[in-house]
């Protein structure tokens, strides 16, 4: 069973990495846009994970997430939002990738 699945939609490819308990990745994926939601939902369903983090500024990602939410415990749309306990000095936080 994996703990953590990461995704990153990206402007040309979706990236996936699935990390096992030790927070080693056991495999990595890379999915065109046009097939990244059945993509990344297969991942999800053969590894089972505790939870999902999904990172992404593009709105191809909505779908994604409305997938991803009723299928995993736990849920993190990493954003320009999200609180983290580090600074992001980036002029404009909200366009980075």
């Amino acid at each position: 069973m994996a703990k953590t699945i990461c995704a990153d939609w990206g402007n040309s490819l979706v990236k996936v990495a699935v990390f096992n308990e030790e927070n080693k990745i056991v495999e990595k994926k890379q999915c065109n846009p046009d097939d990244a939601n059945e993509c990344v939902i297969n991942i999800v369903h053969a590894y089972k994970p505790g939870g999902v983090i999904l990172c992404s500024v593009s709105k191809q990602s909505d779908e994604l997430e409305k997938l991803l939410k009723p299928v995993v415990d736990k849920f993190l749309h990493l954003d320009n939002d999200t609180h983290l306990p580090i600074m992001n000095a980036y002029s404009s936080p909200e366009t980075l990738g």
